[in-house]
């Protein structure tokens, strides 16, 4: 997680008040504070924004345009923040809990929840651990709940609290775009991308997009995460990326994520360019079953294809597998063994084109599946997380 420095929450939320009733004097009413600590506190929140987003003027204040921007992004930080009261069931509070509850204590029981100890959090967080401790334990105190159990490795997170934290992750991940939006409004395109990405579109699309998109703007902040589907799944479900780019799932594992198709793309098997089966005119699939392969783990929609297709070869599992999703190491393999592999054609072009790799003469009929981006449900894009978008689906239509 980063620690970008953020704004205090009861202040985004009195600006959010002064929006909303069109005046300083009328939101200090409901905060309960007076005009002049109100004046002051969008005098701190403005300074650090660098920018204005009130005019003043005898009849009121109102957002500006860059004002109307900024706190739209805030209301769906503080959307978030109410799904993650609710998740604790506290939502028939009285008081809520941007009035409460500080980002720092967020940030804290997030790191919590996702390592599974006070010490690792702290180390995560560069704070000391009792700092840690205290504050995710305030916000156990605050609602009057157990949020954390012991276990061997130091705690456990209840469900609520994984809830609560997700919740939570996706408003501080507003905050942060809400920020990155007014540089955007003023001319600078130095935000964040977070790139979750899946094997099948590393080697071409992806690398592409983004070398166009820096080449208009040159100061995004690029993060690209490999991994696993249901790790990028959960990072991206709590907020820390983005857009997940590879494989479309079928069905839908959760609801809350929307999927847009890119392009679709077939599986072959390949074989290093003077591997024995190449003298095969016409291998069958009893050929195929006797060699040695190089697969992803299982659940993966290749794996599962894979799996149907020699399931009447493979009754005793006799079958030699090595599960890897590293094209590094499968070429590596490849090129050493006599070992096969099922990749896309997309995937492995450069090895093919190339001469390193062939394409084993067996159509593997069905094995058609769509490329794409998954994004939270919901989601709404920066201009240069936009800009990306447009980048990968103008290279995505060059296939």
């Amino acid at each position: 997680m980063k620690t970008t420095t953020l704004p205090n929450l009861r202040h985004l939320s009195i600006a959010l008040h002064i929006s909303n009733n069109y005046g300083f004097s009328a939101a200090s009413k409901i905060v309960n504070l007076s005009p002049s600590a109100i004046t002051q506190a969008m005098r701190g929140l403005e300074g650090a924004l660098g920018a204005q987003i009130f005019d003043r003027s005898p009849s009121g204040a109102f957002p500006n345009e860059l004002g109307k921007i900024y706190l739209d992004r805030i209301r769906r930080a503080f959307d978030a923040l109410s799904q993650a009261e609710a998740a604790l069931d506290a939502s028939t509070r009285k008081v809520e809990i941007k009035a409460r509850i500080t980002i720092s204590q967020l940030r804290a029981f997030i790191m919590v929840c996702q390592s599974g100890s006070y010490s690792l959090a702290a180390r995560r967080l560069g704070l000391s651990q009792p700092s840690v401790y205290k504050s995710a334990r305030s916000i156990e105190i605050e609602f009057d709940r157990k949020l954390f159990r012991p276990s061997s490795a130091g705690v456990d997170p209840t469900p609520k609290a994984r809830e609560f934290a997700r919740y939570a992750s996706i408003a501080l991940s507003e905050i942060e775009r809400a920020q990155e939006e007014v540089q955007e409004h003023q001319g600078k395109m130095a935000g964040r991308l977070a790139i979750g990405t899946l094997p099948l579109i590393r080697t071409k699309v992806l690398p592409a997009s983004i070398t166009s998109l820096l080449s208009e703007y040159p100061d995004a902040k690029i993060q690209i995460f490999d991994g696993v589907y249901s790790d990028l799944l959960d990072s991206l479900r709590h907020g820390e990326l983005d857009f997940i780019i590879g494989a479309l799932r079928d069905p839908l594992p959760v609801k809350d994520i929307v999927q847009e198709p890119l392009f679709n793309d077939d599986l072959s098997i390949l074989v290093r360019t003077d591997h024995p089966i190449l003298n095969v005119k016409k291998p069958s699939l009893k050929h195929l079953s006797q060699l040695n392969w190089i697969v992803p783990r299982s659940g993966t929609p290749t794996r599962n294809y894979f799996d149907q297709m020699f399931r009447s070869e493979n009754q005793d599992g006799s079958m030699r597998l090595v599960e890897c999703s590293s094209l590094v190491a499968i070429r590596a393999m490849l090129l050493n063994s006599d070992r096969a592999t099922v990749l896309s054609s997309h995937q492995a072009g450069y090895e093919i084109d190339k001469g390193d790799l062939s394409i084993v003469n067996f159509r593997l009929d069905g094995s058609t599946r769509p490329i794409g981006v998954t994004t939270r449900q919901n989601w709404r894009p920066t201009g240069l997380q936009a800009g990306f978008l447009e980048q990968i689906r103008s290279e995505a239509n060059h296939l």
